[in-house]
């Protein structure tokens, strides 16, 4: 994350800031999602985010379950809208909210949205399975990320001029 915190930084975008949660697959991302709007409340105005992976699904259980949060705009990248295969074969409360067909993910999903979004996707990605669950229906815009590794999107310089382009628009 600090090498696209630093490109986000140099391309213009002020105050950026990153946000620890428990990524293990053990924490219920409902509960990171709390801390996660606890933290947005406690800036002084409209926050652009950017969720990685399952961040992504954090930031929508954040917007989810706190409707009056000020958010200008999301980006999410290789996030598993829709859950992924594999989490049907690991343990973690976490993992267990990304599999396919989950009341979580159905929850998320009937949740309403109306920020302006970017999903950033890989259609080679091996964890999020099927590819296609990071391509969100509801994003206003989608960039594709060619290079076939879940990871590839933190490092890329294409990727990171898409962000600051989507979010300084």
């Amino acid at each position: 994350m600090k090498i696209m915190r630093r490109r986000l930084e140099q391309a213009g975008m002020e105050r950026v800031e990153t946000f620890a949660y428990n990524s293990s697959g053990f924490a219920c991302l409902v509960g990171e999602g709390r801390r996660l709007a606890e933290t947005i409340q406690a800036q002084a105005g409209p926050v652009n985010l950017v969720g990685y992976s399952m961040g992504g699904l954090v930031i929508r259980s954040a917007i989810c379950d706190c409707a009056d949060l000020v958010v200008r705009k999301v980006a999410f990248v290789n996030t598993p809208h829709g859950g992924s295969q594999l989490a049907r074969w690991l343990p973690g409360i976490g993992i267990s909210q990304m599999r396919p067909g989950c009341e979580f993910l159905a929850r998320m999903e009937a949740a309403a949205w109306c920020i302006e979004t970017l999903a950033v996707w890989t259609p080679g990605d091996l964890m999020v399975l099927p590819a296609t669950s990071a391509r969100w229906q509801r994003a206003t815009r989608f960039s594709k990320c060619h290079v076939p590794a879940h990871i590839w999107p933190l490092f890329s310089a294409r990727v990171h001029r898409d962000l600051a382009a989507f979010f300084l628009s």
